[in-house]
């Protein structure tokens, strides 16, 4: 018996490190002068997931648990289709596309089968990538990390991730979300350090719209986590409080009045005077909101083409480059037309709607916290052309939705 149990163990501590090493490799190392370490994380996950059909009693190789799979697959081949045979194809890369389809695969296949212990997986590898995360950063960006905390400098921390510092804040928002619900919800005091490692990386990075959804998990975990209309009050009451506790040290605290503060305060006096000539970040990230939504009419149904809008509207002459439209719904809308607007998007309402009817309340407080965040992050980020997130985000909500014997509780074999 004592065997069983240590292979258990095993097979769950190796598991919950693929799911960290292959979130590693979509975040942080997209560059070429990693794809080794890409190709060997991808090999190991392929075979780890044939192990794990193998495994399995049933004479098909592996469900994918029904709808993620389809939904990733329609979406992808859109993606694929305009990206490849487009008319923008030197922004396309198609190793790169392929890479991360083989990581959602992978990760829906693991979480399929550890779906009776999803959350506890997901939470154990999102809090071990948060610390990989914070370690490739600080080595690579250890000069700017010691200008801001020393010297409250203007610098803005993430930029050696894929992507730039707003693509590194999400990435870091993703994370913690399984990290916030065990230590706030849960009162699981060990996940306390590694959510502090994760806020203090979310604030380097100067993102807006990620110290926001920081403020929307802790809300959503207050309000769902209410019995009734009192509990709901003093619940209410207490965000109300923090959320005012932590704004009066960022605005005394010169490193996080710099990082946090000012950045809010402009973004908000932005949005009181918007004019379309604005090149603020914010007044400029509306016009291109603005913009994509009025042009995407123009081609509504099939839309004007991969990365379309960087190449036809989005040149700033504050950047001297072509943006996207900075809100994934333009993106998709005007990229994809409203074919590809309901192909991104009916998944994630499905996704909802199932983790509402979830009767057992810790379930459904941590599957509906992702899609609200997630549904959040899409008003101004672009998800879905190089982040594999949002995919994995609404599967892990579904397949917790769906999944009858989810257990949120830890025992002595899985508590490592």
């Amino acid at each position: 018996m004592q065997l069983i149990v240590s292979k258990q163990k095993i097979d769950e501590i190796f598991s919950t490190f693929l799911v960290a090493l292959i979130l590693f490799a979509n975040i942080a190392i997209g560059s070429a002068k990693y794809l080794p370490v890409v190709i060997s994380i991808s090999i190991i996950g392929m075979i780890y997931c044939f192990i794990l059909t193998l495994r399995s009693r049933s004479t098909t190789a592996i469900t994918f648990s029904g709808f993620p799979f389809l939904w990733i697959l329609l979406f992808s081949l859109e993606m694929f289709l305009y990206g490849y045979f487009g008319s923008d194809k030197e922004a396309y890369s198609l190793r790169f596309h392929l890479f991360n389809i083989l990581y959602i695969i992978m990760l829906l296949i693991i979480m399929y089968y550890k779906r009776e212990r999803l959350i506890e997986l997901i939470s154990k590898a999102c809090s071990l990538e948060i610390i990989m995360l914070s370690l490739f950063i600080a080595r690579n960006e250890f000069t700017s990390i010691i200008n801001v905390l020393l010297y409250s400098s203007n610098l803005r921390v993430g930029t050696t991730t894929v992507g730039n510092v707003n693509t590194t804040a999400v990435s870091y928002i993703f994370l913690i979300v399984p990290v916030m619900y065990q230590f706030f919800y849960l009162k699981r005091i060990k996940y306390f350090p590694i959510l502090v490692i994760g806020i203090i990386f979310l604030f380097l990075t100067g993102s807006k719209k990620s110290t926001i959804a920081l403020f929307l998990i802790f809300a959503v975990l207050e309000f769902y986590s209410a019995t009734d209309i009192n509990k709901l009050a003093k619940n209410m009451l207490k965000f109300l409080l923090v959320i005012s506790a932590i704004l009066i040290v960022c605005y005394n605290v010169p490193l996080l009045r710099e990082e946090i503060w000012n950045r809010l305060a402009k973004m908000f006096e932005n949005l009181n005077n918007y004019s379309s000539g604005d090149q603020s970040s914010t007044g400029l990230r509306l016009t291109f909101i603005i913009l994509a939504f009025t042009k995407a009419w123009d081609k509504p149904i099939f839309g004007h083409g991969w990365n379309s809008f960087s190449r036809m509207y989005g040149y700033s002459t504050l950047y001297q480059t072509g943006l996207y439209s900075h809100c994934n719904y333009t993106e998709v809308l005007f990229s994809f037309g409203l074919l590809g607007l309901t192909l991104f998007y009916w998944f994630p309402i499905l996704a909802t709607k199932r983790a509402k009817r979830v009767n057992n309340l810790n379930i459904k407080i941590f599957a509906l916290l992702y899609c609200a965040i997630l549904f959040f992050i899409d008003i101004s980020t672009v998800s879905c052309y190089q982040s594999i997130l949002p995919f994995v985000g609404f599967s892990i909500a579904y397949i917790c939705a769906t999944t009858k014997n989810q257990n949120v509780i830890e025992d002595d074999i899985y508590d490592y």
